[in-house]
């Protein structure tokens, strides 16, 4: 699939599901979509790295681009961190925990802090059980 494609499933209604049942073809260009901030590819991503294959190309590519992850946690745009957190936690790599908790640490909008926390326990770690054990919710603010 070209990247073209892919964005342009990404922006139907249930885009996303359409594009999992050929997500093999369609991880290499929603990755390229993602190193360009792309918040719906980064969901469909996180979705797709429940298959095996899918996962090792994911993993391969963020492995590849270190500084990627951590950049698009601090991306502007609330639907990028949320995705990008929750497709670290279907990763489960155990090297994101400090990306987690800084980005954790300086999350301000209600939507994003669930999946930041359930990215963090995903991480299986002594780190992130840590904090997570004395992390208390800050006032959001996005009231």
């Amino acid at each position: 699939m070209r990247k073209e494609e892919v964005l342009q499933a990404l922006q139907k209604p249930s885009g996303s599901d359409a594009l999992l049942k050929k997500a093999q073809e369609a991880v290499a260009p929603a990755l390229l979509l993602l190193s360009e901030g792309n918040a719906p590819a980064a969901g469909f991503l996180a979705r797709a790295a429940k298959q095996k294959a899918c996962r090792q190309q994911i993993e391969a590519y963020l492995t590849a681009h270190p500084a990627l992850a951590g950049c698009l946690l601090r991306s502007e745009t609330p639907k990028m961190r949320k995705n990008m957190a929750r497709l670290l936690g279907q990763l489960g790599r155990g090297k994101d925990t400090s990306l987690l908790i800084e980005a954790l640490r300086a999350e301000s909008v209600r939507m994003v802090r669930p999946s930041l926390i359930l990215a963090l326990g995903a991480q299986k770690t002594a780190e992130a059980a840590a904090f997570l054990e004395q992390y208390r919710v800050e006032p959001a603010a996005d009231r």
